[in-house]
């Protein structure tokens, strides 16, 4: 074998390694993610005559959405009246790097969410979270008046009145979603659990902030408030 030769064998064998790597789905991220999160690790998926479902009988019930030509995952499971949602996600940086954004929902009375984006080297996770996301907290969601300065929110809020995230099922958009209507609701029925919280509700404006994925920076940045 010739230089030549050699040096075109190495040149095809990079390009496949390199395409190996790139063609790398959401569904691979998922599986490599149940080393890091234990509740990946207990909702792994499988594909069965073209569905994908939970692989443990024990969450039967739980539903899953894959859609791999936009490399994202939604998982829901239904227990006690409260709903467990876990999302998915490829986050495409300009350089080529891949981020993999996962978001956990918990609905009861309130929205109680989280969001990690992760970056796998050497083979182990980091998390990137604090370098991509802005900090939001729930005055995000309210016009920042001078009534609203001049008298703070129920402390008890801070805690309590928290908000949910939704990866982009397509696109780069996600976003930030607080979700009050069980609690209006509530309120309205002069429920005493959550009789405290009632009188700041009228604070809050908007349920959703968008949240646009800069994918030169890396980072997301908040846009429209609705």
């Amino acid at each position: 074998m010739n230089i030549f030769s050699v040096a075109l064998l190495l040149c095809c064998c990079s390009f496949w390694a390199t395409s190996s790597i790139q063609a790398q789905a959401v569904v691979d991220y998922y599986k490599l993610l149940a080393d890091y999160d234990d509740d990946i690790k207990m909702l792994s998926i499988v594909s069965k005559d073209g569905e994908w479902t939970i692989q443990s009988a024990e969450s039967s019930a739980a539903t899953v959405f894959v859609d791999e030509a936009t490399n994202f995952i939604e998982l829901k499971d239904k227990a006690f009246g409260d709903i467990f949602t876990l999302q998915v996600s490829l986050l495409k940086k300009a350089n080529g790097e891949t981020l993999v954004a996962v978001v956990k929902n918990h609905m009861d009375i309130f929205l109680h969410g989280e969001i990690h984006i992760l970056k796998l080297r050497n083979g182990r996770w980091n998390d990137v979270t604090e370098e991509v996301i802005p900090e939001l907290t729930y005055k995000d969601f309210s016009e920042q008046t001078m009534s609203l300065a001049a008298s703070a929110f129920n402390p008890a809020l801070n805690h309590h009145l928290e908000f949910g995230y939704q990866l982009p099922r397509k696109g780069t958009t996600a976003s930030a979603q607080m979700q009050t209507q069980i609690l209006k609701e509530k309120c309205k029925n002069n429920d005493p659990a959550v009789r405290e919280y009632c009188a700041s509700l009228h604070e809050i404006t908007y349920s959703s902030i968008q949240l646009n994925w800069d994918s030169k920076a890396g980072i997301f940045k908040i846009g429209d408030k609705k």
